[in-house]
């Protein structure tokens, strides 16, 4: 096993399992497209776990919260519609930022 990251979602924030792995190639930027999900009906959380070239668990991220876009009909209009939206959420050590 090689360097890198393991990634963890979940819908409570406490609850986490595992999605993925990504390899460490020593760049500044990683992506991973996360599939399988309700994005209509919640947001998520995710924090990603280092991982040394041993496989041993090094260091952990901040967890982050995806935000989440409602559209909802405007009463008496076809034109328009209604966004509400949760804020993005960092949570790091001592608290949500």
């Amino acid at each position: 096993m090689g360097s890198g990251f393991d990634l963890y979602r979940s819908e409570d924030g406490s609850s986490y399992k595992k999605i993925g792995f990504i390899n460490f190639t020593g760049g500044a930027n990683y992506n991973f497209n996360d599939i399988d999900l309700n994005t209509r009906e919640r947001s998520y959380y995710y924090k990603a776990l280092a991982k040394d070239s041993c496989g041993n668990d090094r260091t952990q991220s901040a967890i982050v919260k995806s935000v989440w876009l409602q559209v909802a009909d405007v009463k008496q209009s076809m034109f328009e519609k209604r966004l509400t939206w949760n804020n993005y959420g960092v949570w790091w050590r001592l608290g949500w930022l």
